[in-house]
């Protein structure tokens, strides 16, 4: 759970802050102590133990330091002690993260099944212990007996997770002497308003820009693109990390504490230096407190202030993440500072204005895309096509259509990167009118409605319908035609992007299956990988719609394979019909005509005997998929579901789910008055089914899929006597007894592309033993 959670904003603050006022003074910091743990326990409950583990452990030691006053060797050693011991706990996380993330892929050996989990918030709350001690030591504090105090510092809901970092003798008044009232309250949620629209309407959607220009190939990255990409990631982790940082102070604010602001624009920024005055203030602070002013300041020669720095960047770069890229980022940043505060200090000074803005804002932006790739590798092949160097072109169709539908919301970011607007704020609010509060509540009802949005399909929300249409008239006002992963097209439609694995992970998708035929040899294999409506309705898709070559994925791939493997073709057979009803306009499925014309295809590619005639029949004009929910756009046309019904055949047959359902027909219609009306094919998603039919033939089939085969199946009844139907994202049992205990002549994998080259659950099940 996070600041930005429905269920956070709805239930659990409120509830908290009606126990926080309706208790006596005496009991707020233990209601305000209980309610940070619980909030804690919502991501890994297993980590409350280290967070007590720390609180108690640094709360006994302050005690052993403060009473040994007089005896400065042991004093100094408990001291010692109590530092490294926190450090410890933080590096050892980080350490094992960068053996897993950094150290595996080198060695080229796998270990990412193992988690890397980090514990939330142990990065703020080692810096809060060890400003605890240090105060103590120093004497600058008094030592805390009241144990609950201690771990409310320590653990305090607001700034548990994101910061800002307060120091104990900040914040040790206020944790006896806060004052309450309805004006701090009002004020309190005016800024958390801010910070939310921050998080949710700009820094989300830049983010989303941002992953989007990654996915382009580094090959076909136009130069344009690229500086469109790193404006966005810049701009998105400011406005992330600030959004997050305002709702902690507001929060704050409600329950009576007073936080200083976090950020002080530091886009407005004429050199690198002065950007980090500004920026992330109390983790500047801390450090140049507790570690830069101890080693010397400014108050040793040039050469060991120099070192100093580096040496302070090099521990924000620790402590910021557990990867190379991290400490890249923090070298990267030292050294402009270094530069600037010797070559360019004078230099900097005789620029133009906006020159040294725009130099500060590259400078920066580049450091960001440091902190937020993968690997070193790609940041420097993405700053070779930046700086012309990678032979790339320099403006493409990507480069229209990043700009034409971003253009407000990048413009938009930038204004709110100056002060200009809250002046605006702050004079409207001096001349008592009610704008700002009108303006308050209408920001938070466009904040929800992203935020509803963005929750599953199947989940509930007062209003959801209203919202998700308020989000979906923004986003056509912005120009916005695209959104996690899901194109808003032409004529209602709504078209699921493709974004493959990277090629280790399909290469190792190849060897699966490779070895899979092999051991299987008696086994007629074939493979059909169904391309998505991205690449087959191509005149659907937004002007200059950057898209990946989905075919050539899909050749590439299949030219790996052996001999064992019959690759069946489909991509031109949909090509043919794509001006048809093959795929549904709001569901990343295809209809049942799109499986019908592939159906043809199989046949003959599989020598299947069927001669089947159908009706056609529909069953429903009203089905929205899932798309919808997925991307927030509404599609102005529910989509209709029609199934073919066998009209010269009487074939029986019994449709066994899980082992333990038996069902004779091969569609649930009770299924089209539930929110999945696709699960009328097949019941929906199943670990197995399995199929008997009266058909006389030995042939009997295997089937190993996803869920675009579920219309298939009714097409495949009386070509075989026996299916035996396989969901590798939910069988879990032994797929080689299955074989073994059959007998199967033929089996079909049988996968949209998207999740074929995305999703690992295939190479697991043809793996396991």
């Amino acid at each position: 759970m996070n600041f930005t959670n429905i269920y956070f904003i709805f239930i659990f603050l409120p509830i908290t802050l009606i126990l926080y006022y309706i208790f006596p003074k005496k009991f707020k910091n233990l209601i305000l102590l209980i309610s940070s743990l619980l909030f804690y326990s919502f991501g890994k409950p297993i980590y409350i133990l280290l967070m007590l583990f720390t609180t108690v452990f640094n709360y006994y030691m302050a005690i052993f330091i403060d009473k040994n006053k007089e005896n400065k060797p042991i004093r100094k050693k408990f001291f010692i002690f109590t530092i490294i011991v926190n450090v410890s706990i933080l590096l050892s996380f980080k350490l094992y993260a960068f053996l897993v993330h950094d150290i595996s892929s080198l060695l080229r050996f796998d270990i990412t099944s193992i988690s890397a989990y980090i514990p939330l918030g142990i990065s703020f709350y080692t810096l809060l212990s060890i400003s605890y001690i240090i105060d103590i030591y120093r004497g600058n504090v008094k030592v805390q007996k009241d144990f609950i105090s201690v771990a409310l510092y320590i653990s305090l809901l607001p700034i548990l997770i994101f910061g800002p970092i307060v120091k104990y003798k900040d914040i040790e008044y206020q944790l006896f002497n806060r004052n309450e009232s309805v004006s701090k309250l009002g004020k309190g949620i005016e800024l958390f308003l801010i910070g939310l629209a921050k998080k949710v309407l700009i820094a989300d959607n830049l983010g989303i820009i941002w992953n989007n220009i990654l996915n382009i190939d580094i090959s076909n990255l136009s130069v344009v693109t690229s500086w469109i990409g790193i404006a966005a990631v810049s701009l998105h982790i400011y406005f992330n990390i600030s959004g997050y940082s305002d709702m902690a102070i507001g929060i704050s604010k409600m329950f009576g504490f007073e936080i200083t602001p976090n950020f002080n624009y530091p886009y407005m920024s004429k050199s690198v230096c002065g950007f980090f005055r500004r920026w992330f203030i109390s983790l500047g602070n801390w450090f140049k407190d507790y570690i830069y002013i101890p080693l010397g300041g400014n108050k040793v020669s040039s050469k060991k202030q120099y070192l100093n720095i580096l040496l302070v960047w090099v521990l924000v770069g620790i402590w910021a993440g557990s990867s190379l890229n991290y400490l890249f980022f923090s070298i990267y940043f030292a050294t402009i500072i270094l530069l600037e505060k010797t070559f360019l200090k004078n230099k900097l000074k005789t620029l133009p204005s906006f020159i040294c803005h725009l130099y500060t804002f590259v400078l920066v932006s580049i450091g960001w895309m440091l902190f937020s790739m993968n690997n070193l590798s790609s940041c420097f092949n993405y700053i070779r096509v930046m700086l012309f160097m990678s032979g790339n072109s320099i403006f493409d169709n990507s480069s229209l259509y990043y700009t034409y539908t971003n253009f407000i919301l990048i413009i938009i970011s930038i204004v709110l990167c100056t002060p200009f607007i809250s002046k605006k704020f702050y004079k409207l609010k001096l001349n008592g009118y009610g704008l700002p509060t009108f303006m308050n509540i209408l920001i938070f009802l466009i904040s929800l409605s992203y935020l509803v949005s963005s929750i599953p399909a199947d989940s509930s929300f007062l209003g959801k319908e209203i919202f998700i249409k308020v989000k979906s008239s923004i986003d056509l006002i912005a120009f916005n035609k695209d959104n996690n992963d899901v194109f808003l097209g032409k004529d209602g439609y709504l078209i699921e992007n493709f974004v493959p694995n990277n090629n280790h992970e399909i290469n190792k998708t190849v060897e699966s299956i490779d070895k899979f035929s092999i051991k299987n040899k008696n086994l007629n294999t074939y493979l059909a990988i169904i391309p998505n409506s991205v690449s087959i309705l191509e005149n659907k898709l937004p002007n200059y719609a950057p898209v990946k070559n989905q075919k050539s994925y899909i050749d590439e791939f299949t030219k790996k394979l052996n001999n064992n493997i019959k690759y069946i073709n489909t991509f031109d057979t949909l090509k043919k019909v794509s001006d048809k009803y093959i795929y549904y306009k709001t569901d990343k499925h295809w209809t049942s005509l799109g499986a019908y014309t592939t159906f043809l295809k199989l046949q003959e590619d599989m020598l299947l005997s069927s001669d089947t005639y159908y009706d056609v029949k529909k069953i429903s004009n009203n089905f929205t998929g899932n798309l919808c929910s997925q991307s927030g756009f509404t599609s102005n046309n529910s989509d209709d579901i029609s199934v073919y019904l066998p009209s010269n055949t009487n074939i029986d047959f019994v449709v066994n789910y899980d082992n333990k359902v038996k069902k004779s027909t091969i569609y649930n219609t009770s299924k089209l008055d539930s929110q999945d009306k696709y699960s009328v094919f097949l019941n929906g998603d199943h670990p197995i089914v399995e199929i008997n039919t009266t058909t006389n033939t030995p042939r009997q089939l295997l089937l190993i899929k996803d869920s675009y085969a579920n219309s298939m199946v009714p097409y495949l009844l009386d070509s075989y006597s026996k299916i035996i139907i396989i969901d590798p994202k939910y069988y879990s049992n032994d797929l080689y007894g299955l074989i073994n205990d059959n007998k199967f002549t033929d089996v079909l994998f049988l996968y949209n592309a998207n999740t074929f080259f995305k999703d690992t659950s295939l190479v697991n099940l043809l793996n396991s033993k």
